[in-house]
């Protein structure tokens, strides 16, 4: 059975996944190339919030809840954006995303056991066991995130800020058009920038 809103919704998928990806890759480059991290996450995010107006500009209305979203969205995101920028300085890529993304995916997960009382399977647990044991043993071979460093201060900040990042996507994507969401988000992110 042929679903056209299932296929729009896979492929809509593939191009977020693409675009974050590349997003994420192209972090690495004000580091590596000395540029100036807040001007290029200002013109980054002004790019973005240019193109969503573009494409959504139809779906854009002036709703309290949504813009309020979009804000707290906008404004955390670009800490985060200019928090793994300062990080990528001292380390690469292959260094610190595994241990920030599965820092923030374990922390997500830990909120819902201990805020929203989700219960976790035996599977589960053991899994975020062994992730636990992973960022440890990982980061404790190749001594990458220290006090002495003073990286584990902004590695916390690139956790927490990405965990609070996906619960406020959540709940704001959950309460308004998608498009509208969107734009919002990015216009706050190119205004925090």
């Amino acid at each position: 059975m042929y679903n056209s809103h299932m296929d729009s919704w896979f492929i809509n998928s593939i191009f977020a996944m693409l675009a974050f990806g590349g997003m994420q890759a192209l972090l690495k480059l004000p580091a590596a190339k000395g540029y100036d991290k807040s001007i290029y996450s200002s013109l980054g995010f002004i790019v973005a919030a240019s193109l969503s107006f573009v494409f959504f500009r139809n779906d854009i209305s002036l709703d309290v809840s949504t813009i309020f979203y979009g804000f707290v969205w906008g404004s955390i995101n670009t800490v985060y954006f200019l928090l793994q920028m300062t990080i990528l300085k001292k380390l690469d890529t292959s260094t610190s995303f595994p241990i920030t993304s599965l820092g923030s995916h374990v922390l997500v997960v830990l909120i819902g056991v201990f805020i929203f009382g989700d219960i976790l399977s035996l599977p589960q647990t053991l899994a975020l066991v062994g992730t636990f044991l992973l960022i440890g043993f990982y980061n404790h071979s190749k001594k990458h995130i220290t006090l002495s460093n003073g990286l584990i201060p902004i590695t916390l900040g690139i956790i927490v800020s990405s965990t609070l990042i996906k619960f406020i996507q959540k709940i704001g994507s959950a309460s308004s058009v998608a498009g509208n969401y969107i734009f919002w988000q990015l216009f706050f992110a190119a205004v925090a920038s």
